[in-house]
């Protein structure tokens, strides 16, 4: 970045630290609490579906909070550069987008395997599963939205404008969605999964909902398709 002035580095250090969650984050705290609830429910036979109404309307809170203490961010720093340190900001964010947008291919260069069909496989493996309800979790998965890609032509054009926006003097960082999901409540990307555990919980039989639990709670750190917190 061109010509940044002592002064701008003290503030851009201050916004930096600004925008670290507080310690507890409330964010990372109410995804553990769901993980938590969602594998005890699995032990127990049935997902609580009052805990996790609730767990979703804190977790709303939490990332509607850290989304606006984001954009006011943007806003400071915005207002910190000018006009030519935006414009060299915005080229190295451009030239990242453009390598990070390349479609991952699998170690053959074919397409990349299906993951539901291994979810589907681990899934059978892992809780063995029998034929029949092999099947029934297939028609479970089939049922789910697919995960979006990270790099769609829909995020490539919201993040060009966002990058547009910031360039000039008119951005208005308030038209900003920097939620967890874009254009999303955080707990919409958390409760497909949660509805397809407790599906599932449905169909198993209890040795089997012990070897779900262990499942899930192996995967603490990542529920919906979104990172949720990292041990402490």
């Amino acid at each position: 970045m061109p010509d940044v002035s002592d002064d701008q580095v003290n503030a851009l250090m201050a916004i930096d630290a600004r925008l670290k969650p507080p310690a507890p984050d409330p964010l990372r705290a109410e995804m553990r609490a769901i993980h938590d609830d969602l594998v005890a429910g699995v032990r127990a036979g049935k997902i609580d579906a009052a805990k996790m109404s609730a767990h979703y309307e804190t977790l709303d809170k939490a990332a509607d909070a850290r989304a606006e203490l984001q954009r006011a961010a943007f806003t400071e720093l915005h207002d910190l550069l000018k006009m030519r340190q935006r414009h060299a900001v915005v080229v190295v964010l451009r030239k990242r987008m453009s390598e990070e947008s390349q479609e991952p291919r699998a170690p053959d260069g074919g397409a990349p395997p299906d993951p539901k069909k291994a979810t589907l496989d681990g899934m059978a493996k892992d809780l063995s599963l029998d034929p029949a309800q092999k099947a029934a979790v297939g028609a479970l998965l089939a049922s789910l939205p697919p995960q979006e890609a990270p790099h769609t032509p829909e995020k490539t054009l919201r993040l060009r404008t966002i990058l547009a926006t910031f360039e000039s003097d008119e951005f208005d960082a308030k038209k900003l969605d920097v939620g967890i999901v874009p254009g999303k409540k955080a707990h919409e990307a958390v409760a497909p999964h949660v509805d397809f555990i407790t599906k599932l919980v449905a169909l198993l039989r209890p040795a089997q909902r012990e070897k779900l639990a262990a499942r899930v709670d192996k995967q603490r750190g990542f529920i919906g398709g979104i990172g949720t917190y990292d041990e402490d």
